[in-house]
């Protein structure tokens, strides 16, 4: 924790909505990244593709899955990575099931650190490595949600690159306090890196986005 500022959000669970008032955690990842002990050859000529969280976090009112996607290029030219990126959301027609390239080589962050050795391992339930490094290289920062007890970040989208039931902030185009979508967790290795169950955030909350190379 490295910040603390008077505070107040909405958490829906079930059929209840709990407020909580009190301290806003925001969470410094600055831990380092562990090795995945993935061995060399599986890098074939297939390449690596980059995954990595924006600097920058947004609303619910993004302009979309398109401006989503902008806003991903834009960090990633920024940081003068090549390729086309996509951001890990989910809207009411599309995901990333449907729009983004099944890669058969590794997904790694800028560190070079393994999240996933191919598309297949990326949508398993489990990474080698939490998506917590920007296009620059550098740990990225994400405020605590539901209860402090997630490093939030947009997704409205299962592990398994597949929409989420509930919530996307009118398909990305709503900053408004009294709309939610689903959050994933910025620390989390296991399926809730991309979904936290139950954990739902006001569209008018700044997160990060995670933004994967096609």
């Amino acid at each position: 924790m490295i910040g603390c500022r008077p505070w107040r959000y909405t958490l829906i669970a079930v059929d209840l909505i709990v407020v909580f008032a009190g301290c806003d955690q925001v969470f410094g990842l600055h831990r380092g990244p562990s090795e995945a002990g993935v061995p060399e050859d599986v890098v074939t000529t297939v390449g690596v593709k980059i995954v990595f969280a924006t600097r920058q976090p947004l609303s619910g009112a993004m302009g979309g899955l398109t401006g989503a996607d902008a806003s991903c290029q834009s960090e990633a030219t920024q940081a003068s990575l090549p390729g086309t990126f996509k951001a890990w959301l989910s809207d009411d027609r599309d995901s990333p099931s449907t729009r983004m390239t099944r890669h058969p080589g590794r997904y790694q962050l800028t560190s070079t650190h393994v999240v996933a050795v191919s598309w297949d391992d990326l949508t398993d339930g489990t990474l080698a490595e939490a998506i917590h490094v920007t296009a620059a290289g550098g740990t990225t920062t994400s405020i605590a949600v539901c209860g402090g007890l997630h490093a939030g970040v947009w997704s409205s989208t299962s592990f398994d690159g597949t929409p989420t039931a509930t919530g996307t902030c009118v398909n990305w185009t709503s900053n408004d306090s009294t709309s939610y979508a689903r959050t994933g967790d910025l620390l989390a290795t296991d399926a809730n890196w991309s979904a936290v169950t139950n954990c739902m955030v006001a569209c008018n909350t700044p997160m990060q986005i995670y933004c994967v190379e096609q």
